[in-house]
């Protein structure tokens, strides 16, 4: 019988880090940077035509908007609580569950690398002055890089010992001694990040560079545009990685971003040029990896790069790609 203190507890132990205190006051906090933090919010307060108008934009968020969240969210609650008792109406991926609970149910989320393979070919040209802030599929760069399978698998299993203590997604890459940095779960942002590295690190000696590597779907966030941007302005030794396996989870990308348009693909983007490579040709992505992080390197200038890979399995394991491809 299904027990409602297993699910959510009410303990008021300081030791007890997921509790229904816990998530309150996380919630909270969370609200607060969102609504005042936030550029979706924030750019409705500063365009307001006047300070009434803006104070308005906010008392609407809080007696209407706040509260409206706060229902939906009750609503998932309901919804959990009612089909931990009974039986789902549909499971889209009964097989691949089934599996993951008999064989590996410690491992409750996973993200595939594989067809991703070659941006390990990225370290070779790469010096350890060198910053990376990678995305989520780039296991085979972090381990070209130094990343060891120990670190990967601490993350996979949310160990304490893990790269970021348990607390980040599953086997994100991240290494402090290496000049890996966090990857963050909001996909984009990690691009805005990178600039400002680079920025810190724009007069050290041995000119090193920042690469930065995000999905095709992350180059359709605010983050990514703004960074590109910062990066010409200030003439930054920033490398955009755009990993191309032609997805943002299930929508197809092309056609749908900024270098790939309905009707044309673009050569030149804020006056940078695409360099499109194949990821999965290892000479000749080699060949144009090396000349690419070179020039970053020599002329000062950023680099936006297309690596055109295949993603070879689902999104994650909680997806089933046999439903859209």
């Amino acid at each position: 019988m299904f027990n409602i203190n297993i699910a959510i507890s009410f303990s008021f132990d300081p030791k007890e880090k997921y509790t229904l205190w816990t998530g309150l006051l996380g919630g909270f906090f969370l609200s607060l940077s969102y609504f005042g933090t936030d550029q979706s919010q924030v750019s409705r307060y500063i365009n307001a035509k006047d300070q009434k108008e803006s104070r308005i934009g906010l008392i609407f968020n809080a007696i209407l908007k706040i509260p409206f969240q706060f229902l939906i969210l009750y609503i998932g609650i309901l919804l959990f609580v009612f089909y931990s008792v009974y039986q789902p109406p549909v499971n889209f991926n009964n097989s691949l569950i089934d599996y993951q609970s008999k064989n590996n149910p410690e491992l409750f989320f996973y993200i595939p690398s594989s067809g991703h393979e070659l941006t390990a070919l990225f370290s070779h040209y790469l010096k350890p002055c060198d910053w990376l802030h990678l995305h989520y599929r780039d296991r085979a760069l972090a381990y070209a890089r130094g990343v060891t399978y120990e670190t990967v698998f601490n993350g996979l299993f949310s160990r304490e010992n893990s790269n970021s203590a348990g607390r980040r997604m599953p086997a994100f890459p991240c290494e402090k001694s290496l000049n890996i940095m966090s990857t963050p779960t909001l996909v984009g942002s990690n691009a805005l990040q990178a600039v400002g590295v680079a920025h810190a690190i724009n007069d050290q000696e041995n000119n090193p560079i920042v690469l930065v590597s995000v999905g095709d779907g992350s180059t359709q966030q605010g983050d990514f545009y703004e960074a590109v941007a910062e990066a010409v302005r200030f003439d930054l030794r920033v490398v955009f990685l755009i990993e191309d396996n032609r997805y943002a989870l299930s929508t197809p990308t092309k056609g749908n971003t900024f270098y790939s348009l309905p009707n044309s693909e673009i050569n030149e983007f804020y006056g940078i040029n695409i360099e499109r490579i194949n990821g999965t040709h290892v000479v000749e992505a080699d060949e144009k990896i090396s000349k690419c992080l070179e020039k970053s390197r020599n002329d000062n200038k950023p680099q936006i790069i297309v690596f055109n890979v295949e993603r070879l399995e689902s999104h994650t394991n909680a997806d089933d790609q046999s439903v859209y491809r």
